[in-house]
């Protein structure tokens, strides 16, 4: 097939579209038809195909998906002209194919972000509609935290005092602020030729400054080391010496029974472990490169839970609460109370509840540190509160629902106004500056 004579077409599916076997039922009619290209679901619920080859058979499984002649499920069919991939099958799109399909995606894609931009405009003029006519409070509050705040036009500052809810309830982004702090990171960094969080980030320097401010900190047996030069034994940790989201950690409890965290396996021998260690090395910018610490256990004598505290300059707002092996989550805001974040809702578990030695452990070591936030990891150990790592930004910050990103950004400005007051009217943060000129001196001799 040659695509100069072929017509390709972005298409979107819309109705009870998922878990009905339509993407197979799809592939076939597809390939009856010497159609080439792909089908997938969208986390949002519907399908998308993309499909090319001779146009009158295009034309006709489209048809066929308008008139319920495929499924009697589809609601609504959205259909776009694109261009040719050249794709030599049609198949069933996996998360794997991702990179595979993009090309065919892109143009679609950027007429979707172009019409999205119009829609939210839009809902912007009918969400100051909705206030001037003394509409559902709740309803415009619901509705403006879905909004992107740079479609929230200025006419609501000039409204507020008309309104039941903080304005900044609904426009603050947590999304948002962790993308203007990464500029706000470098700026410092191009002025004073460092930033606090990048700082912290290095598992090595974050032990380092925790040890510096009296928290408990696993020992460390190895630093920088080789695969080849670890000193194999029961008891330990062996990690990268740079990473995140636990992926090339392993724990070792004894020679046949070791965890790999990342791959949320469990490994039965040191030939295991070295084979997997050997593949994440290779993989990797930091190359072979480990530390090997002591293995912190729980009550039980088992792998402790992680406590991930999103702490925003004196105040510890949200806590995740993970397990290991097999990896589950659940969330607890400032007082303990479990709650919903829109993350990880496949894999909730109850939890263990949430300590207030943890939460004020947390928020005293976030006022020693001059940023805004920054997540403070503890393992739950036997014996109280150990200190895991520093997190500059979560992973997948994006990902929390509006609500809870909502949420989140005011706090995040919050602090940011505390920060600025406290240094303003003096403040020096004297442990953190011993420590970053430890580091210079480091790195001078």
């Amino acid at each position: 097939m040659s695509n100069d004579k072929a017509a390709a077409f972005y298409v979107t599916l819309h109705g009870e579209v998922q878990g009905i076997g339509l993407r197979k039922r799809i592939r076939e009619a597809a390939r009856e038809r010497d159609l080439k290209g792909w089908v997938r679901n969208q986390k949002a619920g519907h399908v998308q195909l993309h499909v090319e080859g001779p146009e009158p058979q295009a034309r006709q499984l489209i048809a066929d998906l308008q008139t319920g002649t495929i499924a009697a499920d589809i609601d609504d069919i959205v259909v776009t002209r694109t261009e040719p991939a050249g794709f030599e099958a049609f198949t069933v799109a996996k998360l794997a194919d991702a990179p595979r399909i993009a090309p065919s995606l892109s143009r679609a894609a950027l007429d979707r972000a172009r019409r999205l931009e119009g829609e939210y405009a839009d809902l912007n003029t009918t969400a100051l509609a909705l206030l001037k006519a003394g509409g559902d409070q709740s309803e415009l509050a619901e509705l403006m935290r879905h909004i992107p705040s740079r479609f929230i036009g200025e006419p609501f500052l000039q409204r507020m005092k008309s309104m039941k809810f903080a304005l900044g309830d609904v426009t603050c982004s947590f999304a948002a602020e962790s993308w203007a702090h990464r500029a706000f990171q470098q700026a410092l960094r191009q002025r004073i030729g460092y930033a606090p969080g990048p700082l912290l980030d290095s598992k090595s320097q974050g032990q380092a400054f925790a040890r510096q401010i009296g928290l408990k900190v696993p020992q460390t047996y190895q630093h920088d080391v080789p695969l080849s030069a670890i000193e194999f034994r029961p008891g330990v940790v062996i990690k990268p010496i740079s990473g995140a989201s636990s992926k090339g950690v392993f724990s070792v409890l004894a020679p046949d029974d070791i965890f790999s965290l990342g791959n949320n396996k469990q490994l039965s021998s040191i030939d295991e472990f070295e084979a997997e260690a050997r593949d994440y090395a290779q993989k990797q910018k930091a190359g072979d490169r480990w530390l090997v610490e002591d293995l912190i256990l729980n009550a039980d004598g088992y792998l402790p839970n992680d406590l991930k505290m999103l702490t925003f300059y004196g105040k510890a707002v949200l806590v995740q609460e993970a397990t290991r092996m097999p990896t589950r989550v659940c969330y607890y805001d400032r007082e303990g109370n479990k709650i919903r974040t829109g993350r990880y809702m496949n894999i909730e578990f109850e939890g263990t509840g949430l300590l207030p030695e943890y939460i004020e452990l947390a928020e005293e070591v976030s006022l020693k540190i001059p940023s805004p936030f920054a997540r403070i990891d503890f393992l739950k150990s036997k014996d109280g509160p150990v200190f895991g790592e520093f997190t500059p930004k979560p992973g997948n910050f994006q990902g929390f629902d509006a609500t809870t990103d909502a949420w989140l950004g005011r706090e995040f400005a919050e602090a940011r106004g505390r920060l600025v007051a406290d240094l303003m009217k003096g403040k020096r943060f004297t442990e953190f500056d011993a420590f970053v000129a430890e580091l210079r001196g480091s790195s001078a001799a």
